[in-house]
Protein backbone atom coordinates (compact mmCIF):
# COMPACT_ATOMS: atom_id res chain seq x y z
CA UNK A 1 0.00 0.00 0.00
CA UNK A 2 1.52 3.30 -1.11
CA UNK A 3 1.63 6.02 1.51
CA UNK A 4 0.83 9.54 0.33
CA UNK A 5 3.84 11.83 0.61
CA UNK A 6 1.59 14.20 2.51
CA UNK A 7 1.87 11.90 5.53
CA UNK A 8 5.67 12.04 5.25
CA UNK A 9 5.32 15.81 5.44
CA UNK A 10 3.18 15.40 8.57
CA UNK A 11 5.74 13.09 10.24
CA UNK A 12 8.68 15.38 9.44
CA UNK A 13 6.73 18.39 10.68
CA UNK A 14 6.01 16.64 13.97
CA UNK A 15 9.69 15.80 14.54
CA UNK A 16 10.81 19.33 13.67
CA UNK A 17 8.32 20.98 16.00
CA UNK A 18 9.29 18.66 18.86
CA UNK A 19 12.90 19.75 18.43
CA UNK A 20 11.83 23.40 18.19
CA UNK A 21 10.44 22.96 21.72
CA UNK A 22 14.00 23.58 22.94
CA UNK A 23 13.39 27.20 21.95
CA UNK A 24 9.65 27.65 22.46
CA UNK A 25 9.08 25.66 25.66
CA UNK A 26 11.98 26.10 28.06
CA UNK A 27 12.54 29.79 28.74
CA UNK A 28 10.67 29.72 32.07
CA UNK A 29 12.89 26.87 33.28
CA UNK A 30 16.01 29.00 32.80
CA UNK A 31 14.47 32.24 34.07
CA UNK A 32 15.34 31.79 37.75
CA UNK A 33 18.83 30.24 37.31
CA UNK A 34 19.87 33.07 34.99
CA UNK A 35 18.31 35.77 37.18
CA UNK A 36 19.97 34.40 40.31
CA UNK A 37 23.43 33.92 38.80
CA UNK A 38 23.65 37.33 37.13
CA UNK A 39 21.31 39.30 39.46
CA UNK A 40 19.03 40.33 36.60
CA UNK A 41 15.45 41.43 37.19
CA UNK A 42 12.82 39.03 35.89
CA UNK A 43 11.10 41.73 33.86
CA UNK A 44 14.33 42.59 32.04
CA UNK A 45 15.13 38.93 31.44
CA UNK A 46 11.57 38.14 30.30
CA UNK A 47 11.95 40.88 27.70
CA UNK A 48 14.21 38.52 25.71
CA UNK A 49 11.35 36.07 25.30
CA UNK A 50 9.00 38.93 24.45
CA UNK A 51 11.40 40.21 21.79
CA UNK A 52 11.63 36.71 20.33
CA UNK A 53 7.86 36.31 20.25
CA UNK A 54 7.17 39.77 18.79
CA UNK A 55 9.89 39.70 16.14
CA UNK A 56 9.08 36.08 15.31
CA UNK A 57 5.54 37.12 14.51
CA UNK A 58 6.69 40.16 12.57
CA UNK A 59 9.20 38.18 10.52
CA UNK A 60 6.54 35.51 9.87
CA UNK A 61 4.61 37.99 7.74
CA UNK A 62 7.51 37.85 5.30
CA UNK A 63 8.47 34.18 5.71
CA UNK A 64 4.83 33.24 5.09
CA UNK A 65 4.99 34.96 1.73
CA UNK A 66 8.38 33.34 1.01
CA UNK A 67 6.89 29.96 1.87
CA UNK A 68 4.03 30.54 -0.57
CA UNK A 69 6.57 31.38 -3.25
CA UNK A 70 9.45 28.96 -2.64
CA UNK A 71 8.23 26.20 -0.33
CA UNK A 72 9.33 25.23 3.21
CA UNK A 73 12.65 23.36 2.93
CA UNK A 74 15.16 26.22 2.88
CA UNK A 75 13.32 28.22 5.51
CA UNK A 76 13.11 25.33 7.97
CA UNK A 77 16.79 24.55 7.37
CA UNK A 78 17.53 28.11 8.52
CA UNK A 79 15.48 27.31 11.64
CA UNK A 80 17.66 24.31 12.47
CA UNK A 81 20.89 26.27 12.14
CA UNK A 82 19.58 29.29 14.06
CA UNK A 83 18.09 27.25 16.93
CA UNK A 84 21.32 25.31 17.43
CA UNK A 85 23.32 28.54 17.52
CA UNK A 86 20.91 30.02 20.08
CA UNK A 87 21.28 27.02 22.40
CA UNK A 88 25.07 26.81 22.22
CA UNK A 89 25.34 30.59 22.49
CA UNK A 90 23.12 30.70 25.59
CA UNK A 91 25.54 28.36 27.36
CA UNK A 92 28.20 31.09 27.15
CA UNK A 93 26.22 34.26 27.98
CA UNK A 94 27.52 36.72 30.57
CA UNK A 95 25.51 39.87 29.68
CA UNK A 96 21.82 40.59 29.23
CA UNK A 97 22.30 42.04 25.74
CA UNK A 98 23.67 38.69 24.61
CA UNK A 99 20.39 37.01 25.57
CA UNK A 100 18.46 39.69 23.67
CA UNK A 101 20.61 39.02 20.62
CA UNK A 102 20.50 35.21 20.82
CA UNK A 103 17.07 34.31 22.18
CA UNK A 104 15.43 37.58 21.16
CA UNK A 105 16.65 38.21 17.62
CA UNK A 106 18.08 34.91 16.36
CA UNK A 107 15.36 32.93 18.12
CA UNK A 108 12.79 35.06 16.30
CA UNK A 109 14.38 34.18 12.96
CA UNK A 110 14.22 30.50 13.91
CA UNK A 111 10.55 30.63 14.87
CA UNK A 112 9.44 32.65 11.86
CA UNK A 113 11.17 30.32 9.40
CA UNK A 114 9.48 27.24 10.84
CA UNK A 115 5.96 27.53 12.22
CA UNK A 116 4.21 29.36 9.36
CA UNK A 117 6.00 27.48 6.54
CA UNK A 118 5.11 24.12 8.09
CA UNK A 119 1.56 25.18 8.95
CA UNK A 120 0.92 26.41 5.41
CA UNK A 121 2.51 23.38 3.75
CA UNK A 122 0.53 20.58 5.43
CA UNK A 123 -2.97 21.68 4.26
CA UNK A 124 -1.70 21.96 0.67
CA UNK A 125 -1.11 18.19 0.64
CA UNK A 126 -4.65 17.28 1.72
CA UNK A 127 -8.27 17.82 0.84
CA UNK A 128 -9.84 14.92 2.75
CA UNK A 129 -8.68 14.60 6.39
CA UNK A 130 -7.08 18.02 6.24
CA UNK A 131 -7.93 18.86 9.85
CA UNK A 132 -6.53 15.53 11.03
CA UNK A 133 -3.30 16.04 9.08
CA UNK A 134 -2.77 19.57 10.40
CA UNK A 135 -3.47 18.43 13.96
CA UNK A 136 -1.07 15.49 13.83
CA UNK A 137 1.71 17.63 12.38
CA UNK A 138 1.32 20.65 14.63
CA UNK A 139 0.97 18.42 17.70
CA UNK A 140 4.77 18.37 17.70
CA UNK A 141 4.65 21.76 19.42
CA UNK A 142 2.78 20.22 22.35
CA UNK A 143 5.06 17.19 22.47
CA UNK A 144 8.12 19.42 22.52
CA UNK A 145 6.54 21.53 25.23
CA UNK A 146 5.85 18.43 27.32
CA UNK A 147 9.29 16.89 26.93
CA UNK A 148 11.70 19.80 27.15
CA UNK A 149 10.67 21.64 30.36
CA UNK A 150 11.13 18.54 32.52
CA UNK A 151 14.23 17.43 30.62
CA UNK A 152 15.75 20.91 30.89
CA UNK A 153 15.03 21.03 34.64
CA UNK A 154 16.57 17.56 35.06
CA UNK A 155 19.68 18.62 33.14
CA UNK A 156 20.02 21.75 35.28
CA UNK A 157 19.64 19.75 38.50
CA UNK A 158 22.01 17.01 37.33
CA UNK A 159 24.67 19.21 35.72
CA UNK A 160 24.15 22.96 35.32
CA UNK A 161 22.20 25.36 33.12
CA UNK A 162 25.10 25.76 30.69
CA UNK A 163 25.29 22.02 30.02
CA UNK A 164 21.51 21.88 29.63
CA UNK A 165 21.73 24.41 26.80
CA UNK A 166 24.48 22.44 25.06
CA UNK A 167 22.45 19.21 25.10
CA UNK A 168 19.45 21.08 23.70
CA UNK A 169 21.65 22.57 21.00
CA UNK A 170 22.64 19.11 19.77
CA UNK A 171 18.99 18.02 19.79
CA UNK A 172 17.94 21.13 17.84
CA UNK A 173 20.57 20.69 15.14
CA UNK A 174 19.75 17.02 14.55
CA UNK A 175 15.99 17.16 15.13
CA UNK A 176 15.35 20.05 12.76
CA UNK A 177 18.02 19.93 10.06
CA UNK A 178 17.60 16.27 9.06
CA UNK A 179 13.79 16.09 8.62
CA UNK A 180 13.76 19.55 7.03
CA UNK A 181 15.44 18.06 3.95
CA UNK A 182 12.33 15.92 3.30
CA UNK A 183 9.88 18.84 3.24
CA UNK A 184 8.33 19.66 -0.13
CA UNK A 185 5.71 22.18 -1.31
CA UNK A 186 2.22 20.88 -2.08
CA UNK A 187 1.62 19.47 -5.59
CA UNK A 188 -0.11 22.57 -6.99
CA UNK A 189 2.31 24.93 -5.29
CA UNK A 190 5.25 22.82 -6.55
CA UNK A 191 4.01 23.14 -10.12
CA UNK A 192 3.78 26.93 -9.81
CA UNK A 193 7.28 27.12 -8.34
CA UNK A 194 8.72 24.90 -11.08
CA UNK A 195 7.07 27.02 -13.79
CA UNK A 196 8.14 30.26 -12.05
CA UNK A 197 4.53 31.41 -11.91
CA UNK A 198 3.16 34.00 -9.48
CA UNK A 199 1.11 32.57 -6.61
CA UNK A 200 -2.08 34.13 -7.99
CA UNK A 201 -2.03 31.66 -10.90
CA UNK A 202 -2.50 28.63 -8.63
CA UNK A 203 -6.12 28.56 -9.65
CA UNK A 204 -6.98 25.11 -8.37
CA UNK A 205 -6.40 26.26 -4.79
CA UNK A 206 -9.35 28.05 -3.25
CA UNK A 207 -9.42 31.04 -0.94
CA UNK A 208 -9.16 34.76 -0.39
CA UNK A 209 -6.14 36.94 -1.00
CA UNK A 210 -4.55 38.66 1.98
CA UNK A 211 -6.06 41.99 0.90
CA UNK A 212 -9.54 40.46 0.66
CA UNK A 213 -9.14 38.83 4.07
CA UNK A 214 -8.21 42.14 5.69
CA UNK A 215 -11.57 43.57 4.63
CA UNK A 216 -13.59 40.97 6.56
CA UNK A 217 -14.83 41.26 10.16
CA UNK A 218 -13.94 37.62 10.86
CA UNK A 219 -10.26 38.34 10.15
CA UNK A 220 -10.07 41.03 12.81
CA UNK A 221 -12.15 39.15 15.38
CA UNK A 222 -10.02 36.06 14.93
CA UNK A 223 -6.86 38.16 15.15
CA UNK A 224 -7.96 39.79 18.41
CA UNK A 225 -8.83 36.37 19.85
CA UNK A 226 -5.32 35.14 19.06
CA UNK A 227 -3.76 38.33 20.47
CA UNK A 228 -5.51 38.06 23.82
CA UNK A 229 -5.26 34.27 24.06
CA UNK A 230 -1.51 34.29 23.49
CA UNK A 231 -1.12 37.19 25.92
CA UNK A 232 -2.32 35.09 28.83
CA UNK A 233 -0.94 31.76 27.62
CA UNK A 234 2.62 33.06 27.22
CA UNK A 235 2.35 34.92 30.52
CA UNK A 236 1.60 31.60 32.18
CA UNK A 237 4.24 29.60 30.30
CA UNK A 238 6.98 32.04 31.26
CA UNK A 239 5.94 32.93 34.82
CA UNK A 240 4.08 29.90 36.19
CA UNK A 241 7.24 28.16 37.44
CA UNK A 242 8.71 31.29 39.12
CA UNK A 243 5.30 32.04 40.68
CA UNK A 244 5.01 28.51 42.03
CA UNK A 245 8.47 28.71 43.57
CA UNK A 246 7.56 32.04 45.19
CA UNK A 247 4.63 30.44 47.03
CA UNK A 248 6.74 27.54 48.29
CA UNK A 249 6.22 24.87 45.63
CA UNK A 250 9.39 22.97 44.65
CA UNK A 251 11.02 23.57 41.29
CA UNK A 252 10.44 20.06 40.00
CA UNK A 253 6.78 20.14 41.09
CA UNK A 254 6.32 23.46 39.31
CA UNK A 255 8.00 22.13 36.18
CA UNK A 256 5.80 19.04 36.39
CA UNK A 257 2.69 21.24 36.51
CA UNK A 258 3.92 23.02 33.38
CA UNK A 259 4.47 19.67 31.71
CA UNK A 260 1.01 18.52 32.82
CA UNK A 261 -0.43 21.54 31.04
CA UNK A 262 1.44 20.52 27.89
CA UNK A 263 0.42 16.85 28.21
CA UNK A 264 -3.26 17.78 28.56
CA UNK A 265 -2.74 20.14 25.62
CA UNK A 266 -1.43 17.18 23.68
CA UNK A 267 -4.49 15.11 24.57
CA UNK A 268 -6.75 18.02 23.60
CA UNK A 269 -5.02 18.26 20.24
CA UNK A 270 -5.47 14.52 19.67
CA UNK A 271 -9.17 14.78 20.43
CA UNK A 272 -9.47 17.83 18.20
CA UNK A 273 -7.66 15.98 15.42
CA UNK A 274 -10.41 13.39 15.21
CA UNK A 275 -13.44 15.67 15.64
CA UNK A 276 -12.48 18.87 13.85
CA UNK A 277 -13.23 17.60 10.34
CA UNK A 278 -16.72 16.64 11.51
CA UNK A 279 -17.59 19.60 13.79
CA UNK A 280 -15.58 22.34 12.13
CA UNK A 281 -12.67 24.32 13.52
CA UNK A 282 -14.64 27.36 14.69
CA UNK A 283 -16.98 25.26 16.85
CA UNK A 284 -14.08 23.36 18.43
CA UNK A 285 -12.34 26.70 19.00
CA UNK A 286 -15.38 27.94 20.90
CA UNK A 287 -15.40 24.95 23.28
CA UNK A 288 -11.65 25.26 23.81
CA UNK A 289 -11.96 28.88 24.87
CA UNK A 290 -14.66 28.00 27.40
CA UNK A 291 -12.00 25.95 29.19
CA UNK A 292 -9.57 28.88 28.94
CA UNK A 293 -12.06 31.20 30.63
CA UNK A 294 -12.77 28.75 33.48
CA UNK A 295 -9.08 28.11 34.16
CA UNK A 296 -8.21 31.80 34.16
CA UNK A 297 -10.99 32.56 36.62
CA UNK A 298 -9.33 29.97 38.89
CA UNK A 299 -5.82 31.41 38.40
CA UNK A 300 -5.86 34.10 41.15
CA UNK A 301 -6.88 31.42 43.67
CA UNK A 302 -4.13 28.97 42.70
CA UNK A 303 -2.08 28.97 45.91
CA UNK A 304 -1.22 25.28 46.46
CA UNK A 305 0.26 22.39 44.52
CA UNK A 306 -3.14 20.72 44.20
CA UNK A 307 -4.76 23.86 42.79
CA UNK A 308 -1.76 24.38 40.53
CA UNK A 309 -2.25 20.94 38.96
CA UNK A 310 -6.02 21.55 38.67
CA UNK A 311 -5.39 24.87 36.94
CA UNK A 312 -2.84 23.28 34.59
CA UNK A 313 -5.28 20.51 33.70
CA UNK A 314 -8.18 22.82 32.82
CA UNK A 315 -5.99 25.28 30.93
CA UNK A 316 -4.44 22.37 29.05
CA UNK A 317 -7.74 21.75 27.29
CA UNK A 318 -7.06 24.96 25.38
CA UNK A 319 -3.96 23.32 23.90
CA UNK A 320 -6.00 22.51 20.83
CA UNK A 321 -5.49 26.18 19.95
CA UNK A 322 -2.04 25.27 18.62
CA UNK A 323 -3.68 23.46 15.73
CA UNK A 324 -7.02 25.24 15.69
CA UNK A 325 -5.45 28.57 14.76
CA UNK A 326 -4.13 26.91 11.61
CA UNK A 327 -7.29 24.93 10.87
CA UNK A 328 -9.62 27.89 11.46
CA UNK A 329 -7.45 30.08 9.23
CA UNK A 330 -7.84 27.56 6.39
CA UNK A 331 -11.61 27.34 7.03
CA UNK A 332 -12.04 31.11 7.03
CA UNK A 333 -9.67 32.09 4.22
CA UNK A 334 -8.83 29.01 2.09
CA UNK A 335 -5.42 27.66 1.04
CA UNK A 336 -4.37 29.69 -2.01
CA UNK A 337 -2.57 32.40 -0.02
CA UNK A 338 -2.56 30.67 3.34
CA UNK A 339 1.16 31.29 4.01
CA UNK A 340 0.76 35.05 3.63
CA UNK A 341 -2.50 35.10 5.60
CA UNK A 342 -1.15 32.89 8.39
CA UNK A 343 1.87 35.15 8.70
CA UNK A 344 -0.37 38.14 9.41
CA UNK A 345 -3.01 36.31 11.48
CA UNK A 346 -0.43 34.64 13.70
CA UNK A 347 1.32 37.97 14.19
CA UNK A 348 -1.66 39.00 16.29
CA UNK A 349 -0.93 36.00 18.50
CA UNK A 350 2.80 36.50 18.67
CA UNK A 351 2.36 40.20 19.46
CA UNK A 352 0.09 39.30 22.36
CA UNK A 353 2.50 36.57 23.40
CA UNK A 354 5.34 39.08 23.39
CA UNK A 355 3.51 41.59 25.59
CA UNK A 356 2.20 39.09 28.13
CA UNK A 357 5.45 37.87 29.75
CA UNK A 358 6.97 41.36 29.76
CA UNK A 359 3.79 42.79 31.33
CA UNK A 360 3.71 40.13 34.07
CA UNK A 361 7.44 40.41 34.76
CA UNK A 362 7.21 44.18 35.03
CA UNK A 363 4.20 43.94 37.35
CA UNK A 364 6.17 41.55 39.54
CA UNK A 365 9.17 43.89 39.67
CA UNK A 366 6.92 46.82 40.69
CA UNK A 367 4.42 45.12 43.01
CA UNK A 368 6.45 42.12 44.19
CA UNK A 369 3.54 39.90 43.21
CA UNK A 370 2.03 38.28 40.13
CA UNK A 371 -1.53 38.77 41.39
CA UNK A 372 -2.40 41.98 39.42
CA UNK A 373 -1.18 40.29 36.23
CA UNK A 374 -3.17 37.12 36.97
CA UNK A 375 -6.38 39.09 37.59
CA UNK A 376 -5.82 40.83 34.25
CA UNK A 377 -5.53 37.41 32.59
CA UNK A 378 -8.84 36.36 34.17
CA UNK A 379 -10.57 39.37 32.60
CA UNK A 380 -9.01 38.63 29.23
CA UNK A 381 -10.26 35.04 29.40
CA UNK A 382 -13.85 36.25 29.66
CA UNK A 383 -13.32 38.71 26.79
CA UNK A 384 -11.91 36.02 24.50
CA UNK A 385 -14.86 33.73 25.22
CA UNK A 386 -17.30 36.47 24.18
CA UNK A 387 -15.35 37.14 20.97
CA UNK A 388 -15.32 33.43 20.11
CA UNK A 389 -19.10 33.39 20.43
CA UNK A 390 -19.32 36.34 18.00
CA UNK A 391 -17.00 34.58 15.52
CA UNK A 392 -19.08 31.41 15.76
CA UNK A 393 -22.26 33.33 14.92
CA UNK A 394 -20.62 35.18 12.01
CA UNK A 395 -19.34 31.97 10.41
CA UNK A 396 -22.74 30.30 10.89
CA UNK A 397 -24.46 33.24 9.21
CA UNK A 398 -21.97 33.16 6.31
CA UNK A 399 -22.51 29.42 5.80
CA UNK A 400 -26.26 29.93 5.54
CA UNK A 401 -25.95 32.57 2.80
Amino acid sequence: MKISYGWIIVACSLIILVALGTLTGTFSIFLEPLANQFQWERGALSAAFSICTFLGGLFAIFTGKLSDRYGPRLLVTVTGIATGIVMFGMAEVTALWQIYLLWGLLGAVAMSCCIVPISSTIPRWFTAKRGLAISLGIIGMALGGAIWPVLAQWLIDSFDWQQAFRVMGIAAFAGILIPAQFLKPGPLQKQAIADNLPETTIAAEDGLTLRQSLKTAKFWIFGIILFLHNFYIMTILVHLVPYAKDIGITAITAASALSLFIIVSLAAQLVAAFVVDKLGGVKVLFFSLIAAMLSLLLLPFTVSAALLFLFATILGITGAMHTLQMIVSVELFGTRHIGSILGVVLFFGTFGGALGPFFAGSIYDIAGSYMPAFITCSCLGVTVFILSLVLKRITRANSQQ
